[in-house]
């Protein structure tokens, strides 16, 4: 739409002389004059913004030109809930931390942090814990070497084992990181 320059002239013209006559009203001391100006300046300052109003930006799009916004990315899923692998009360040796360190790691990448799964997916077909399941549990967990996993699985199940049959039930584990 192609605008003559007189309407343009006059539009850039009558906004600021409309503004100007708006702002200078003082008082009610001619009231017909005042009354007469505004009108004037409110008929002049609507008739310029229609005008502007309708003239197309040189830098604008034709309408359709962009698609619609796109809709927001998707919520991230909530973190992985913390292992359920308690802290100990008292003051851990190197070894001890290591271990707890590993396991809980192990608990949360392959169990999404639940000691109970790793727990029964490692126990034996009687759902206790031996030395052997114990190994095992402590390889994936990348807990010592093949010549101390032994030593280590001995001392858990002395530590943890209450039954006396050298194996650990779900109970007992439960019992020895709650005290």
């Amino acid at each position: 739409m192609k605008i003559p320059k007189h309407i343009l002239i006059y539009s850039i013209l009558t906004i600021p002389a409309a503004l100007w006559l708006s702002r200078s009203r003082k008082g009610p001391s001619d009231e017909g004059d005042n009354e007469a100006a505004k009108e004037a300046s409110d008929e002049a300052l609507e008739g310029a913004i229609s005008i502007l109003s309708n003239i197309p930006s040189a830098n604008a799009p034709p309408p359709g030109a962009f698609p619609p916004s796109p809709a927001p990315p998707p919520k991230p899923a909530p973190p992985p809930p913390k292992p359920t692998v308690p802290k100990p009360k008292r003051k851990l040796s190197a070894d001890e931390k290591e271990l707890l360190t590993k396991l809980s790691k192990l608990v949360t990448d392959r169990y999404q942090g639940s000691t109970e799964a790793a727990f029964y997916d490692f126990a034996g077909s009687d759902q206790l814990l031996g030395a052997s399941e114990l190994e095992d549990l402590l390889e994936a967990a990348d807990v010592g070497n093949f010549v101390t996993r032994s030593s280590w699985a001995s001392a858990i199940i002395k530590k943890m084992d209450t039954s006396g049959d050298k194996r650990i039930s779900w109970a007992e584990y439960v019992q020895a990181v709650n005290v």
